[in-house]
């Protein structure tokens, strides 16, 4: 099932931080997008996700599975098949994900087990206990032991979860005092010890997380205090609300997954604007990409930004920018005769901050690069041309397929125009 969501071709009401996407009909100097696409945080499940429009530009947002959401007061909410995720950050765009760890909501089951060192080390769970990050009655309270002396512990272990030798896993946990502040620690043990200190207060919710590359084929997350690990150090009882356990395959924790009994998954997202370019080049494509809780990078795969053209495979009169597994910003551009032509930057995306991506296209195929309003130089490579020759047609945001190849992140201040002007922000 496809929802399509009707943007305005000169203002998109989506919230405080505009997308824009210029289109059709490009009046001389005018300075005005186009088209805008401005998110809006939802406050409520009802509104969460909504894109309202006044000028008849299409917006499809595919998705098979719910997902979660974060709205302008932090809580999570769930959004429907086919609904876009805005978030205070922008559109949100991730790859599939599939949460390993069953029972995320009800630590009080099975395959959790508490593990302690002697009779008055001994962790209390207690179901329910408080209020989630979702607004429901499902966050457990964990009453941690004092373990002022080495080797001492108290905790509460995952189980075996079935992993790859050799692959990078991410932990991740939601956490806040009962009434108080205080620090557990998030651990992993395979050939050698993995740990996190997990903060927390009595105020707010944190997702703690550890990314750990195992070297074990099953693995058991240690949660509490293990001081057999001397990166431990020594706490006193600890009262705190624990929520939402997630494990997933992967080097950045992505949207919450809940479980059951069996493991779940959440689907990628992609999000298309039906041929926002009326003509062939020139024209700009420009957006703000904020990656989150992670780098740009992914190790292994690229992350695509955006994509002008057919859906997957090879095609003729494309282009597709994306960020390297090393950090490079490369765009590749498949001419009518469906030859390639790619310029590569060197590793400009490596960090955790915002960056404003443009990517232009002229006539005579010359592609150009700018990141934060400031042109990059790139080498280039390939038989082809570079040049579009008739309208590139739909533009994917994120990615133009349905696999993991997806940035991972939030999307804003989107602009697609037949100049530069407003697309280097």
């Amino acid at each position: 099932m496809r929802r399509a969501l009707l943007l305005p071709l000169a203002l998109l009401c989506l919230g405080a931080r505009p997308i824009t996407v210029a289109s059709s009909r490009y009046q001389g100097q005018s300075k005005k997008p186009l088209v805008q696409l401005l998110p809006t945080v939802p406050d409520t499940l009802q509104a969460a996700g909504t894109l309202a429009g006044t000028r008849g530009q299409a917006v499809t947002v595919v998705r098979a599975t719910a997902r979660t959401c974060i709205n302008s007061n932090g809580t999570l909410l769930s959004v429907a098949v086919d609904t876009p995720c805005v978030e205070a950050a922008g559109l949100s765009v991730a790859p599939t994900r599939e949460n390993l760890k069953t029972r995320s909501q009800e630590w009080d089951l099975a395959p959790w087990v508490i593990q302690f060192s002697a009779g008055p080390l001994t962790p209390v769970v207690t179901a329910n206990a408080g209020t989630a990050p979702d607004g429901t009655l499902t966050a457990e309270q964990l009453d941690f032991a004092a373990t002022p002396n080495v080797n001492q512990v108290s905790m509460i272990r995952s189980g075996s979860v079935t992993t790859t030798d050799g692959s990078a896993y991410t932990f991740s946990l939601y956490a806040k005092g009962v009434s108080g502040s205080g620090t557990f620690y998030s651990s992993v043990f395979d050939s050698q010890w993995n740990t996190v200190g997990c903060a927390y207060n009595a105020t707010t919710w944190t997702r703690c997380t550890l990314t750990r590359t195992v070297s074990a084929a099953g693995i058991d997350w240690l949660i509490g205090a293990d001081r057999r690990d001397a990166q431990q150090l020594a706490q006193p009882a600890n009262s705190v609300y624990l929520w939402g356990a997630q494990i997933e395959l992967g080097s950045s924790p992505t949207r919450y997954v809940a479980t059951g009994a069996a493991t779940a998954t959440v689907n990628a997202e992609r999000v298309s604007i039906a041929n926002p370019i009326p003509s062939g080049t020139p024209f700009c494509v420009g957006a703000t990409y904020t990656p989150r809780e992670r780098t740009w990078i992914t190790a292994g795969a690229g992350n695509t930004l955006f994509a002008l053209g057919t859906s997957g495979g090879a095609s003729t009169n494309t282009l597709q920018a994306s960020v390297s597994s090393t950090g490079e910003l490369v765009v590749t551009v498949n001419d009518a005769a469906a030859d390639t032509k790619t310029w590569t930057t060197a590793a400009v995306l490596t960090g955790t901050t915002a960056g404003h991506v443009t990517v232009c296209s002229s006539a005579a195929g010359a592609v150009t690069l700018y990141l934060d309003a400031v042109l990059v130089s790139a080498t280039t490579s390939g038989t082809g041309t570079g040049i579009l020759t008739t309208q590139p047609g739909t533009l994917y945001l994120g990615s133009r397929g349905a696999g993991t190849n997806h940035l991972g992140g939030h999307i804003s201040n989107l602009c697609v125009e037949k100049r530069l002007g407003k697309c280097l922000r």
